[in-house]
């Protein structure tokens, strides 16, 4: 699969003015719209509030399903759109990034493995979130 047809998705969790951003989001030529708290998918750009930030008013800037170098370009737009409205992150802050595995028809065992990978070291008494972050250490 090239990147041309690849599907991926991003959060950004950063803090900031919702109005600046909005704003700046459609001086960029993207749809966004503000929708509170919500999962839903849309088709364009959402901005929903982010409860786990900390030191201000906390968002996230969630991208509709983006593909190939278009969606790239889209999320250099956004990007720029959060620089233009003074966005700004702490170490409350994070990024999501999703990527469809789809292969050839089948989903990719990479996510399978990783599953299994994790279950293993869950099993060595490891803290879940050093294994999921990356960060656990060998087992004495």
């Amino acid at each position: 699969m090239t990147m041309s047809n690849r599907t991926f998705g991003v959060e950004i969790e950063f803090l900031g003015n919702r109005t600046k951003v909005l704003n700046a989001m459609a001086a960029a030529g993207l749809e966004c719209n503000y929708e509170g708290y919500t999962h839903q998918t849309r088709p364009g750009w959402k901005l929903v509030t982010d409860g786990s930030i900390e030191g201000g008013e906390g968002y996230e800037l969630v991208s509709p399903i983006l593909q190939g170098e278009a969606g790239v370009e889209n999320l250099r737009k956004a990007v720029k759109a959060l620089i233009a409205a003074e966005a700004s992150v702490n170490k409350s802050c994070g990024l999501h990034v999703h990527v469809d595995l789809l292969l050839s028809g089948h989903r990719h065992r990479l996510f399978q493995h990783g599953l299994a990978r994790q279950r293993r070291e869950l099993r060595r008494k490891r803290r879940p979130l050093d294994v999921l972050a990356g960060t656990a250490h060998p087992a004495p």
